[in-house]
């Protein structure tokens, strides 16, 4: 991930700090004065340091703060008034304000001496700024001890590493497809301290890869390595400013390793190009059958939902929802399905039971239709990981042509049936 820190400097103190951003920031990066500053969009992280003037951020920085947008961030100031004061606090609140837009990661400010010419002009205003009182304390800031917190906290934040994996451990093999890995491997690559989160959509279910997105954004991871990304997941992963790099193989902490060492350039293998080796065969078969393997609880699951159906679902409660009147079945029958969730084997199942019990047509086609593209129960999921606009908006109009669907299904049937 490429990484810029931003700074605003009249006597070097932000300056001494916007050094030690770009010190501890691990990969490709780039130090600016904000005058010469870049264009933050092709960045993936940005830090920006200011000086507070008139008790909010210097004119220049308060500028190029507001054309961050949605990238992640990290504010650090320097300024007369005391550590903790109410005018410090108060100038990094109206930085945040100015960067409103952006993920902010965290903040740093400490007090940097003031000039004697700048102390002189200020003396010898009508009404003094409150911050000269706590000048005298400080010069000779930012000092070391400055540095070294602020080093500290760059180091709970700067970069996290999520890793697709086959088991929960450092030592594992990356998984080959980010949705379905049974693992994402949370790593911070300075100290290779890991959290094993497990995916809810290894077993390749509705919504896997939104599922695998949103453990990426929870963490607020800064990178994600695996195998393949699909091309939705990869863009709803740098929508919220996470690169993916693809075509990375062996071992967890080998491609954390590789990672750290190249900086960003971990060559992504091509998809066009798949590799028949035996080399590459071998890992495909096995993990083909693992597949299988996972599929067996469903078949079972399968197997015991017909049981169940047909044990505690009674034809009369049946008739006393779907009516026969093809609005209201589909209406019943698409708001049936998008409540329940589940693999979409399990939506035919059910679509055959319901037939069988006498449910109308309509009603089992608005159903199947629905259980695949509607996720109420997912939805903080999908808002979570899309916006809740787009997730309000894609469930709403999926409701909308379920029922579309459902008609157009069922009269195009009728009219084959005449025909034939």
């Amino acid at each position: 991930m490429k990484s810029l820190v931003v700074y605003s400097s009249q006597t070097g103190n932000t300056r001494k700090l916007a050094e030690t951003v770009f010190e501890m920031l691990p990969g490709e990066k780039a130090l600016y004065p904000v005058d010469e500053a870049p264009d933050p969009s092709g960045y993936g992280f940005i830090a920006v340091g200011f000086w507070l003037m008139g008790g909010k951020p210097d004119p220049k920085s308060s500028e190029y703060l507001g054309k961050i947008g949605k990238k992640p961030l990290f504010l650090f100031a320097t300024h007369g008034a005391g550590a903790g004061s109410d005018h410090a606090i108060h100038g990094m609140e109206l930085a945040k304000s100015l960067a409103s837009e952006s993920d902010i990661r965290g903040t740093y400010s400490c007090q940097g001496e003031v000039s004697p010419k700048i102390l002189e002009k200020a003396s010898k205003k009508p009404e003094p700024p409150v911050w000269l009182a706590d000048a005298p304390d400080a010069v000779g800031h930012p000092d070391d001890a400055d540095v070294d917190v602020l080093k500290h906290q760059l180091k709970d934040f700067v970069l996290k590493i999520a890793v697709s994996s086959d088991s929960s451990n450092s030592n594992a093999r990356v998984a080959q497809r980010f949705g379905i890995s049974p693992y994402l491997i949370i790593v911070d690559p300075e100290t290779m301290e890991i959290e094993a989160v497990p995916n809810p959509g290894a077993a390749g279910k509705q919504a896997a890869g939104i599922q695998a997105v949103v453990i990426a954004i929870s963490k607020k991871v800064d990178t994600v390595l695996t195998g393949y990304c699909s091309p939705t997941a990869m863009k709803y992963l740098a929508d919220n400013g996470i690169d993916a790099i693809t075509g990375v193989k062996g071992t967890v902490a080998e491609a954390v390793a590789q990672y750290r060492k190249q900086a960003h350039a971990i060559p992504a293998r091509s998809m066009d190009k798949p590799d028949f080796s035996g080399a590459a065969l071998l890992p495909a078969l096995k993990k083909s059958g693992m597949q299988l393997i996972n599929l067996l609880p469903i078949f079972v699951g399968v197997v015991l939902l017909i049981g169940l159906f047909n044990a505690f679902i009674s034809k009369d409660l049946l008739s006393s929802i779907f009516s026969e009147n093809a609005l209201l079945d589909t209406l019943f029958g698409t708001g049936l399905g998008g409540i329940l969730a589940g693999n979409p084997l399990n939506s035919y199942v059910i679509g055959g039971e319901l037939l069988e019990q006498g449910v109308s047509l309509y009603a089992v086609t608005a159903f199947i239709a629905a259980w695949v593209t509607i996720g109420l129960v997912q939805l903080p999921a999908e808002m979570a990981a899309l916006g809740k606009k787009f997730a309000l908006i894609r469930n709403a109009l999926s409701m909308v042509l379920c029922m579309a669907i459902s008609i157009l299904t069922v009269v195009t049937y009728s009219a084959f049936s005449v025909w034939n």
